[in-house]
C-alpha cells in the first residue's frame, strides 16, 4: 500500500465494514457466507482474522455479552460465519498459516 511506502497513518475501511457485518451478524445470530476471502488484501486479512478470534473466543467462554470493536455487544450463540478461498486465482493473496487457523474450523 502507498501508504506504507510513506509512513502514514491509513485507515482501512473494509476493516470497519467487515467489522459492522460481523457485529451485526454476532448480535442476531446470523449466518454470513463470504466468498473468495482470500482476494482481500492482505493487511485486511489480518485485522479480519483479529475480529474473527475475538468472535470465536467469546463464543467458546458462551459469553452472554462480550467487547468486540471497543463496544459491548450482545452475542447470540446462533451465529455462523462461513468462508470460502479459492486458491490459484489471479491476483488472491496467499492467506498466512495464522489466518488459517484462524479461518478453519477447529
Amino acid at each position: 500500500m502507498i501508504c506504507q511506502l510513506l509512513l502514514v497513518e491509513c485507515l482501512c475501511w473494509l476493516c470497519q465494514v467487515m467489522g459492522k457485518i460481523f457485529s451485526g451478524l454476532c448480535q442476531c445470530g446470523a449466518w454470513g457466507c463470504f466468498d473468495e476471502f482470500n482476494r482481500i488484501d492482505i493487511s485486511v486479512l489480518s485485522v479480519v482474522s483479529t475480529q474473527l478470534t475475538t468472535i470465536k473466543n467469546a463464543l467458546t467462554m458462551n459469553a452472554a455479552v462480550f467487547n468486540f470493536e471497543n463496544t459491548e455487544i450482545p452475542l447470540d450463540p446462533r451465529v455462523g460465519i462461513f468462508i470460502t478461498m479459492n486458491p490459484g486465482y489471479a491476483g488472491q493473496s496467499s492467506v498466512a498459516t495464522p489466518s488459517r487457523c484462524v479461518l478453519c474450523r477447529q
